[in-house]
Formats: structure tokens, sequence, C-alpha cells
């Protein structure tokens, strides 16, 4: 776990983050274009969508387009 997760541990946050990786374990992901509302949903289901913004986001970063468990789940 790191310091993201503990500090977020029995929270809600919002985080606005440019890297990737610091939201992969996010319980929801919101990824907005132009200000607007593209895609919803956990890393497991938007990495599902291989067409989606999410996923090909991904891809171009070159991370692991795996999804990921959500280690914050109860």
């Amino acid at each position: 776990m790191n310091e993201l997760d503990r500090a977020r541990e029995n929270r809600t946050c919002v985080t606005v983050a440019h890297r990737l990786s610091t939201i992969r374990n996010s319980h929801k992901i919101a990824v907005l274009v132009r200000g607007r509302l593209e895609e919803e949903g956990t890393d497991e289901k938007l990495v599902a969508n291989v067409s989606g913004t999410y996923s090909q986001l991904l891809k171009a970063a070159g991370l692991d387009t795996t999804p990921t468990t959500n280690q914050n789940e109860h």
C-alpha cells in the first residue's frame, strides 16, 4: 500500500491526476475530454473497453492494460 492509498483509506477523495498510475486503484475513475465526461467506472471496466479513451491513454503511456485488482474494496 502506498502513501496515497493510506491517506485515502476510509475517506472519500477526489483525485485529479496526470499520471494514470496514481488512480488505477480508485473505486471510480472518471475520464474527462475537453471538460465532458467521456467514461466512468473501475479500472477493470475501463480497460475492458479496448477502444475507449482510458485504455488508449494507458497504452500511450506504456502502462500495462491488464486490469488492476482494486485493493481498496471491502
